[in-house]
């Protein structure tokens, strides 16, 4: 009798410890699909940005406001740091 509560006891884990397993890795993809859609949705707005820009009048107000911004997307994608963590996520 205890044999067999030891053993059920047992499979519980087993399957506690897979249905987790599983979790976790529908997490792991969730993370990648939110962090592909962050980076997907600062190209476009960086590239917004430099667009407004490049049609602004010269060193008005508003295409110096744009080039920031611009840069500031431009910065987020391509420092060396977020070449890093570009990598772990991907992968």
């Amino acid at each position: 009798m205890a044999d067999q509560e030891s053993h059920s006891s047992f499979q519980d884990t087993v399957a506690k410890s897979a249905e987790l397993g599983r979790h976790a890795r529908e997490l792991g993809r969730d993370t990648r699909e939110t962090n592909l859609s962050f980076l997907r949705t600062e190209i476009a707005t960086g590239l917004t940005f430099a667009k407004v820009a490049m049609d602004s009048k010269d060193d008005s107000a508003k295409r110096v406001r744009n080039e920031a911004n611009a840069r500031k997307a431009y910065e987020i994608l391509w420092c060396p740091t977020s070449a890093f963590l570009w990598q772990k996520w991907v992968s």
